[in-house]
């Protein structure tokens, strides 16, 4: 069949025509009542893959009717076509989901696409919308060259959570390592030829590692204080690894012994502040402690005993030195007495 109105001027005349009609008579004409029109109608029932987009939406907006299956077809896709006309001016209100059904009918479209079933006019139809065949190899695609990217700039592959620049890439990588196990071959391949940290975990351990080893040449020891600016965190973690020490592996703790960490730095501050007190008592008796260190640390465990808030094993260690208790007014007695 020769389309009856093959110029667009025509197909525009035929349209109005027929709008006309519909208004005027509420029905679709007879062939005996206007031949031209009845013919227009049927060409285009029958033969709209020659059809533009353009032609087949303003006749779908129009009422036409395209026949049962073609009708409920189209009115899905112009559906598609409405969502995606209110993705792109939707700036600060949140779009409404695409519904179930919508998106199940899109997902049968891209089926029928790969196995050769669909229809070509109806792939010209898609194809003019825009519609994405494979989203999910083009989004993996667009985040590959987008981690590229990332590489170039700052020279690895550790997106992190909180990068505000780009939230949704840091998602992606994440759930690269989850499903590992999941992705092809090319896939890893083409993430290892980059250099893709497998374990961020293991990785940012590694290189803690490493600074507290270079804190310990510097200093001869590891314990780095929470306020070290040279090397930010690294204080923190050293704090991290000792509140779960019981939890590390026997590896781990060899590599930080070596590095001479020390497991309890309150401990060893109480032990050495022990020590000189001792050391003082030894070489000057019990008089007043002159050096202000020492005599503010001794004031400190006078406090923490009228608290009930001193070890037992710290009093102890305390009375075998004959420590005073009562501290100044001690003294005093003393000089009383003497």
């Amino acid at each position: 069949m020769t389309n009856p109105s093959s110029s667009l001027k025509n197909w525009e005349d035929s349209l109005k025509e027929y709008l006309q009609w519909i208004r005027s008579h509420s029905r679709l004409p007879a062939k005996g009542e206007n031949p031209d029109l009845y013919d227009w109608i049927k060409f285009q029932k029958l033969n709209f893959r020659s059809l533009s987009f353009e032609q087949v939406k303003e006749l779908f907006l129009t009422g036409f009717s395209f026949g049962t299956l073609n009708g409920k077809w189209l009115a899905q896709l112009f559906e598609l076509v409405d969502w995606n006309e209110r993705k792109k001016v939707t700036r600060n209100e949140k779009l409404p989901k695409v519904s179930r059904r919508l998106t199940i009918w899109v997902s049968y479209q891209r089926a029928l696409k790969k196995r050769g079933w669909l229809l070509p006019e109806r792939t010209k139809l898609l194809n003019n919308i825009g519609l994405d065949w494979d989203p999910t190899q083009n989004l993996w695609k667009s985040k590959f060259e987008q981690l590229i990217r990332f590489k170039k700039r700052f020279g690895h592959c550790r997106v992190p959570g909180d990068w505000n620049e780009n939230p949704t890439l840091s998602n992606w990588v994440s759930r690269l390592r989850r499903d590992r196990k999941e992705l092809s071959k090319i896939r890893r391949e083409s993430l290892d030829s980059i250099g893709f940290d497998w374990n961020v975990h293991e990785s940012n351990k590694e290189k803690r590692f490493q600074e507290a080893k270079a804190f310990y040449k510097r200093f001869g020891h590891c314990n780095v204080p929470a306020t070290w600016k040279e090397t930010p965190g690294l204080g923190c973690w050293i704090f991290t690894l000792r509140q779960k020490r019981e939890k590390l592996s026997k590896s781990d703790i060899r590599r930080l012994e070596k590095l001479r960490i020390d497991w309890d730095p309150q401990e060893t501050q109480w032990n050495n502040q022990y020590s000189d007190l001792k050391a003082h008592f030894l070489k000057h008796g019990h008089r007043r402690v002159s050096q202000p260190r020492l005599a503010k640390w001794a004031s400190l465990q006078r406090t923490y005993m009228r608290q009930g808030t001193l070890e037992p094993k710290r009093v102890r260690q305390l009375n075998l030195i004959k420590f005073n208790w009562k501290g100044m007014q001690g003294h005093r007695k003393i000089r009383e007495r003497t």
